[in-house]
């Protein structure tokens, strides 16, 4: 019952941070499409008509985007179950293995999560202290890195969710 309860209180405060995250990637992707075309678009018109040019920075704003859509998308992925799974094997075991066996998958990709996040936390510090900006547009890098950053800790909350929801079915199908 205690699982049951936290793991109540866990989803209440990560699903609507997941779908804010998801929201600022579908933004991001539409953003992406727009400036891709234009550049496209300015591209193909340069010389023809007057003032048309391929946007500056087109390349380094969509590797922007790029990290943005991604590490910003994992979190509402995971809620919704969406990621890719290959259960040819696992789908003939009884429910409570297949329990345990998504409890570990849980587990592992959470300590893995973890690590990343971590790590992409120090990442984004170092950058943020060195001052490190991209090399056309001179936009700071650490804003993007900060991004990358939350999206994989709310990806980790995510995984605990599907993780204390997992050990609550391997507790129903044991009793």
């Amino acid at each position: 019952m205690r699982l049951d309860k936290a793991t109540r209180w866990v989803e209440r405060f990560v699903f609507p941070l997941s779908r804010v995250l998801h929201k600022l990637a579908v933004g991001s992707l539409i953003l992406m499409m727009l400036l891709t075309v234009g550049d496209v678009v300015g591209r193909y018109l340069v010389g023809r008509v007057p003032l048309f040019n391929p946007i500056p920075g087109t390349l380094e704003l969509t590797e922007f985007m790029m990290a943005l859509i991604i590490f910003s998308a994992l979190g509402y992925t995971q809620m919704c179950k969406e990621h890719i799974s290959v259960s040819v094997v696992v789908s003939h075991f009884s429910p409570w293995a297949q329990s345990v066996i998504d409890s570990i998958t849980y587990l592992f990709s959470l300590v893995l999560m973890s690590i990343a996040t971590w790590q992409s936390a120090v990442y984004a510090h170092r950058i943020f202290e060195e001052h490190d900006v991209s090399g056309v547009l001179s936009l700071p890098v650490y804003p993007v890195l900060m991004v990358v950053t939350i999206g994989c800790f709310i990806f980790c909350l995510t995984l605990l969710v599907s993780l204390l929801i997992s050990l609550t079915k391997v507790g129903e199908h044991e009793s």
